[in-house]
């Protein structure tokens, strides 16, 4: 069950547009308008609006479902906390909550015989690379991050491989070559 939850907070995150942890953690019925959830990020302040898919809608409904233990509709509930998130001890409750994720989906991703060690931060990484890859502008990946900066953004994604490099080559290449 543990490891149910944790594969939706996953998705969750990464339908999110890679949304962090932390931030997920802090979601409010109050923050969701019709179908567009508007956050603001806990580490930069920026304000942060997503449209939610249909199947978002259905992930958010499901871990809801997971995670009230309480019956409390203001938020996710992800993990329980008594204190506000700015004292040391609200901190210290989701560093807690965050170390408990990040070893679950390292259970996870072992289950489902994946090499490569995912953290929260990895579901952040991929979405922006996907968004890349699927030719969104920096400009959108870097809002929908809640980055302040494209900078940040551009750290954020890897670099394209040799071969999808040559592709766009060629295709500059055979573009000119047809202009002649």
């Amino acid at each position: 069950e543990a490891l149910r939850k944790t594969q939706l907070t996953a998705r969750l995150s990464y339908q999110l547009c890679g949304m962090p942890f932390v931030d997920l953690t802090h979601i409010r019925k109050s923050d969701i308008d019709g179908d567009t959830l508007e956050y603001r990020r806990m580490k930069t302040g920026t304000t942060v609006r997503v449209r939610l898919l249909r199947q978002t809608i259905q992930t958010m409904q499901t871990l809801k479902k997971k995670c009230s233990s309480d019956g409390s509709t203001a938020s996710l509930n992800l993990f329980h906390c008594d204190h506000s998130f700015r004292s040391h001890k609200g901190y210290a409750e989701y560093q807690t909550a965050l170390r408990h994720f990040n070893a679950h989906l390292k259970k996870l991703s072992r289950k489902l015989n994946i090499r490569r060690n995912i953290t929260s931060y990895t579901l952040r990484h991929s979405w922006a690379t996907a968004a890349k890859y699927t030719g969104a502008p920096i400009e959108m990946i870097s809002e929908l991050l809640g980055h302040k900066s494209i900078k940040t953004t551009q750290i954020y994604l890897a670099a394209f491989d040799d071969n999808e490099l040559a592709k766009v080559n060629q295709r500059v290449y055979s573009y000119a070559e047809g202009r002649r």
